[in-house]
């Protein structure tokens, strides 16, 4: 039997099938994940010389250009974070999506994993939306428009919380590698998993399906190099138009406000919050920028904040930053998709549980 077929057999499969399919959507993420912790490690290894080479080189510049070039938040400091560990998980990710995608083994998994997510009131074309938010929030959110009313504000809930984009992924990816804790990235995964689920539960309140989603069972094939292609060139160029620029200019104000002072205003204007989570005020900053844009985590990366974190509340900061509220972007999208009043509901059950987790990991951290 040809491979793709007994794939399609498998998943229909009424035990085993839910479990296999929820593997088969999980894989992406992870094998990004781990395919990204090995080639970046490679990278960070060969790059290092080149980053001391410049700290070395602007130790007799002005200071204010040295704290824009080489500071604790300077551009020769976050931008490697942001091209060592970030682009390659988003290209790896982007690449095992495709796979998935063109071979219809997406559609499959989605299909099969339906009875393990009815009891949060979604079905498999939700979880379809959430796994596309793996990759970029935006289209996932807009993509509800052809999923049932009843689950619709369930999925954006579980979307909102749970799907860490590709930015995302790989900022938490670098900010670990640099504190030596990696171990903490698959606690992490499992912890948006079970939040985005609570989110979807807690949002959908007696709502349920009204029955089985009939959906188009796509035969599973072996996918093309072009199929693959088209997935990578979307996040490639994104990266070099959009990305950069608008990360050169975060590390770059985040640069100046620590010139100026107004790093430690901002601190101490969030501290009292932070303290209550268990947070130091140093985490601050990233939290700000990640509502912004979830590559704002790699500011955790600085470090005067990670000698502020060990590595429970690390984690803790990392769940924070991610989930407190999605991006800018992904905000307005679910404004206009959902009206403000029930934006603004999905986006309060989001922020309450992020606090909850974020005081509940500090907690933990602090018996340990």
């Amino acid at each position: 039997m040809p491979q793709p077929a007994r794939a399609q057999g498998l998943l229909e499969r009424r035990f085993f099938g839910p479990l296999l399919g929820l593997l088969a959507l999980l894989a992406p993420a992870v094998l990004a994940t781990w395919a990204g912790l090995v080639l970046s490690g490679w990278l960070a290894a060969a790059t290092t010389p080149l980053g001391q080479a410049l700290r070395s080189a602007a130790g007799g510049v002005p200071w204010l250009l040295r704290e824009l070039l080489v500071g604790d938040y300077g551009a020769a400091t976050m931008l490697p974070l942001l091209f060592v560990w970030t682009l390659p998980i988003v290209l790896l990710h982007a690449a095992f999506t495709a796979v998935a995608k063109a071979s219809g083994l997406l559609d499959r998994a989605c299909t099969a994993v339906e009875p393990l997510v009815r009891p949060f009131r979604l079905t498999g074309r939700d979880v379809a939306r959430v796994v596309m938010g793996y990759g970029c929030n935006v289209p996932a959110v807009v993509q509800g428009r052809g999923c049932l009313s009843c689950t619709r504000r369930s999925g954006s809930a579980a979307i909102a919380f749970g799907s860490a984009c590709g930015y995302q992924l790989g900022a938490v990816l670098a900010v670990t590698s640099a504190a030596g804790h990696a171990e903490l990235v698959p606690v992490y995964l499992l912890i948006l998993l079970l939040g985005a689920l609570t989110c979807a539960r807690w949002m959908a309140g007696t709502s349920a399906p009204a029955g089985r989603l009939l959906v188009h069972r796509a035969p599973v094939v072996a996918p093309t190099i072009g199929d693959v292609w088209r997935e990578l060139k979307g996040p490639l160029v994104q990266m070099i138009s959009r990305v950069v620029p608008i990360f050169l200019g975060i590390t770059l104000i985040a640069s100046m406000l620590v010139a100026l002072g107004v790093l430690d205003v901002l601190s101490a204007w969030l501290h009292p919050l932070l303290s209550i989570l268990g947070l130091p005020a140093a985490v601050a900053p990233a939290v700000a920028a990640a509502v912004a844009r979830k590559d704002g985590i790699l500011l955790l990366a600085a470090p005067p904040v990670l000698a502020t974190l060990s590595p429970g509340t690390l984690l803790a900061a990392l769940v924070l930053a991610s989930t407190v509220l999605p991006c800018a972007v992904t905000v307005l999208t679910l404004v206009r998709e959902h009206r403000p009043r029930a934006a603004a509901r999905i986006l309060a059950h989001g922020t309450v549980i992020s606090f909850a987790v974020t005081a509940a990991i500090a907690w933990i951290a602090r018996l340990g």
